[in-house]
């Protein structure tokens, strides 16, 4: 035990922790941070990679055409009504003219979307939701696994495996399947601490 505290540098301090304690203590907040950054950066390459390096309007197929063809044009939309002060109440410019505001797949009244495309340009809103809505799906998983008692490495793994599944990254070319399944760990995380803890937090998340 003395051998092992020497090699640590292991000594006493006045606050009852000792060197090797907070050597530990920094090196998992290191991890952490690490983990978390990795997480909130890695929906940035994938978008990326399968928008500017895949560049998938060169062979727009059944599957990413909506991203060209509506989701774009609605964001604009949005965007130009923002900007003019209105909400997005009816859309003259899609089939003869529709009712646009309730309408559930451009979700124009979801606060994300509020938020981005009446601060960004289209494209830039639609990036930055994907990012978004991916890096919470990541940081939640991370959280909601370690919650069920898996360590770092399970974590991480999960973490990436919803990540990258092809649910998640579909949703580059779906931003309204993603907006709804990117808040699914989130939920179970917040359930689970409000049945086995108890806590208001987890209630009011």
């Amino acid at each position: 035990l003395t051998a092992q505290r020497r090699a640590l540098h292991w000594t006493d301090s006045p606050d009852g922790h000792t060197t090797g304690d907070r050597a530990v203590t920094r090196s998992r907040r290191a991890r952490i941070l690490a983990t978390l950054f990795g997480l909130a950066v890695l929906p940035a390459v994938i978008w990326v990679h399968r928008i500017h390096v895949d560049r998938p309007s060169r062979f727009m197929i059944l599957l990413n055409a909506d991203i060209f063809g509506y989701f774009y044009p609605s964001a604009a939309f949005i965007h130009r009504a923002l900007h003019q002060g209105s909400l997005p109440l009816w859309n003259s410019d899609e089939l003869a003219g529709q009712p646009f505001l309730g309408l559930h797949v451009p979700g124009a009244l979801y606060p994300p979307n509020l938020v981005l495309m009446g601060l960004l340009e289209p494209g830039h809103a639609l990036a930055a939701g994907f990012v978004f809505h991916v890096a919470i799906a990541g940081i939640f998983t991370w959280l909601f696994a370690g919650r069920l008692g898996l360590g770092d490495a399970g974590r991480l793994l999960a973490a990436l495996v919803y990540v990258l599944s092809g649910a998640s990254t579909f949703g580059i070319y779906m931003p309204a399947f993603l907006a709804t399944q990117a808040w699914l760990p989130a939920i179970l995380w917040a359930l689970h601490g409000l049945l086995v803890e108890g806590r208001l937090r987890f209630a009011v998340a």
